[in-house]
């Protein structure tokens, strides 16, 4: 699966994250990419593990230049994916 991944800061807004969307509505950036805090993003992306998803490529919009988007996923979004039933 590819997906889009929209990190927010707690206060964020994710109207205000995506201002450079153009016409496209909240809704479908909402259906459209894994959007939301790091808890958010974690709960989503353990929903689609729960549907048989067993691989994801990610894209992030910022943080790429400086690496602090992958730095800020491994730190605050992969610790909330691991379970003790987790595959090792």
């Amino acid at each position: 699966m590819h997906a889009f991944v929209i990190l927010l800061a707690p206060g964020e807004d994710l109207d205000a994250a995506t201002r450079g969307r153009g016409t496209v509505g909240l809704e479908v950036v909402r259906r459209s990419n894994l959007t939301g805090t790091p808890a958010e993003v974690a709960a989503q992306l353990r929903a689609l593990f729960a549907t048989g998803a067993d691989y994801f490529i990610l894209y992030f919009r910022t943080g790429l230049a400086d690496g602090s988007a992958l730095r800020r996923f491994a730190a605050e979004v992969m610790p909330r994916l691991v379970t003790e039933d987790a595959p090792a």
